[in-house]
């Protein structure tokens, strides 16, 4: 039996609702649902996620259910038949759409990401007519249509996707990008005592952001600066036009603003180059290796 189930509601607090269907549109939904998963895997490889890069069209990402993540355990457990029916006072509450499939005894499931503008509502859709013998008429009743694309597949504990945006619309991605915790801040600056100095670490705690935090997670991941030199820094800060400060004992002064700590996390990050043809300095997002 083919259910659709309505995720509403916000990341924090969600509610799965039931979308009755008539026995037609069971099997039609099951099918459409079935062409997107088969387009969705189609010559694709999937791939460990890494927050270093972004996936390719012709990659998916993969990553295990964070702990903290109930929605996907509730799904598998619950009784798709007992859920309550969504009525029409609750359709401006979905952010995703899902169908529940068994095989080989293990569950999968399909989900979509849900938009407002997927919404059949008057008065914006006060024109729209229906086209039945010769003859046009309003559509009054609200109602709604599917995505053309799966935003992603649940299956063996594990999500797959192509868009970590798209998923952060249904999730909360915080622990997927592994952002670096007070303590973990501390501990880069003690690893790399060598090559930086830090003034006030409070100061460094207030103002460094989410993204700057995802840096320093992914620098001490990577070890990317277990061979750094102080002079290498600031020859790779002079090449891509990012002022330093050194000390009076060679080390590399730590910014205690925000636009300029994300920055210099970036460049140790190794976000910023040269571009070897034209001089010009550049800002990437990715660190795939060839």
């Amino acid at each position: 039996m083919t259910v659709l189930i309505a995720i509403r509601g916000d990341k924090s607090e969600h509610t799965l609702n039931r979308i009755k269907l008539t026995n037609d549109m069971k099997d039609e939904v099951l099918e459409e649902f079935s062409r997107q998963e088969e387009s969705f895997r189609l010559n694709r490889e999937e791939i460990p996620f890494d927050q270093n890069w972004h996936t390719e069209e012709d990659e998916i990402a993969v990553i295990p259910i964070p702990e903290t993540e109930e929605l996907f355990d509730e799904i598998i457990e619950c009784d798709e038949s007992a859920l309550t029916v969504l009525n029409i006072q609750q359709l401006d509450g979905i952010r995703g759409v899902a169908v529940k499939l068994n095989r080989n005894k293990s569950d999968v499931i399909l989900i979509q990401t849900f938009y407002p503008a997927q919404l059949f509502k008057r008065p914006r859709f006060i024109s729209l007519t229906i086209y039945e013998k010769n003859t046009y008429a309003r559509l009054d009743d609200p109602g709604f249509h599917l995505d053309r694309k799966l935003l992603c597949i649940v299956e063996e504990g594990a999500i797959k996707f192509q868009s970590i945006t798209r998923l952060g619309r249904l999730i909360d991605t915080t622990e997927i990008f592994d952002e670096a915790s007070n303590p973990m801040i501390r501990s880069f600056t003690n690893t790399y005592r060598n090559i930086i100095q830090v003034d006030d670490m409070n100061v460094l705690f207030d103002q460094t952001k989410r993204n700057e935090r995802r840096f320093i997670s992914s620098i001490l991941r990577r070890n990317a600066l277990k061979h750094a030199t102080v002079d290498q820094i600031e020859e790779l800060a002079r090449d891509t036009r990012l002022k330093l400060e050194i000390t009076e004992d060679n080390k590399i002064r730590v910014p205690d603003t925000s636009p300029e700590i994300t920055e210099f996390m970036r460049m140790l990050n190794e976000g910023r180059y040269k571009g070897p043809f034209s001089g010009d300095a550049f800002i990437t997002n990715s660190k795939r290796r060839v």
